[in-house]
């Protein structure tokens, strides 16, 4: 059923390293004093990192369990798109916030374009 061992050991290395680089960001980290570009880098790229592995985590494997099969590369690929957008999704919220520029007019547009780049990359060509 899980056979797509690579996969996960190397999507599972990529979670663990960013959720330990996150978790020194937030507790070792000053992001008002000198080391505070380090910081802010480092928040947002662990951030990222962490949620395209987890979303790829969560869209691949769940699947592969729930159809009790081995899915093709060509699966794990999407799976790893859908994260990526879920990850540039939550960045581009974050940042928002950060600058306090977001509202929820803000919030369901960006949806609307991912979701619209989600449905012309499922779409089959002619």
């Amino acid at each position: 059923m899980l056979k797509n061992y690579k996969h996960f050991i190397l999507t599972g290395i990529i979670l663990v390293l960013s959720s330990i680089i996150f978790y020194i960001t937030i507790t070792k980290l000053d992001p008002f004093g000198e080391q505070k570009i380090v910081a802010y880098i480092s928040f947002f790229v662990s951030f990222f990192c962490g949620l395209v592995s987890f979303f790829t985590f969560f869209c691949f494997f769940a699947h592969e369990i729930f159809v009790q099969r081995t899915l093709p590369f060509r699966y794990f690929l999407i799976a790893l798109r859908r994260g990526f957008f879920f990850g540039v999704f939550a960045i581009f919220i974050l940042l928002l916030q950060f600058f306090r520029l977001t509202g929820g007019i803000e919030i369901v547009l960006m949806l609307i374009f991912l979701l619209t780049l989600e449905i012309l990359f499922l779409m089959k060509k002619k």
